[in-house]
């Protein structure tokens, strides 16, 4: 196999890595503080709702519930990790897929939660964002 074809698999295999690695995680803070984890099922519900049109929920808690929808938003979930890992790899290097080391994964992996709190800080003018920060709020996340 070519490089491209390798570093491609490599990356992917990083962003479910790195997904799988963040619902642990989530589980393990659940458990351990008491902390409820955010509903991926909310995000499959958005999803679900994207064909007829419905792109805005005042309240996507109180929306009529869709089939599939934690099975679309675990997708997405998955997907979206595989997306994080794309500019991870484009910054690190094949030189980095060849000789793995923690730091730079460690600091990638907080530079975005920080750039997601403070985006959920400042809201960016999307009212989708604005939306997701308090569910997240709500479900006593500190974002």
């Amino acid at each position: 196999m070519n490089n491209l074809v390798l570093s491609l698999i490599s990356t992917v295999l990083i962003g479910l890595g790195a997904t799988l690695t963040f619902d642990l995680w989530a589980i393990f803070v659940k458990h351990a503080f008491k902390i409820t984890p955010s509903n991926i099922c909310l995000v499959g519900r958005w999803l679900r709702y994207m064909p007829e049109g419905t792109f805005k929920h005042s309240n996507i808690v109180s929306a009529p519930q869709k089939s599939a929808e934690c099975m679309v938003g675990s997708i997405a979930h998955y997907i979206i990790g595989v997306m994080f890992a794309i500019p991870f790899v484009a910054l690190v290097g094949n030189s980095w897929l060849q000789h793995p080391t923690l730091i730079p994964a460690i600091i990638f992996g907080v530079v975005t939660v920080l750039a997601h709190s403070s985006s959920c800080n400042l809201h960016l003018g999307s009212d989708l964002l604005h939306q997701r920060c308090q569910i997240l709020r709500r479900q006593d996340f500190v974002v």
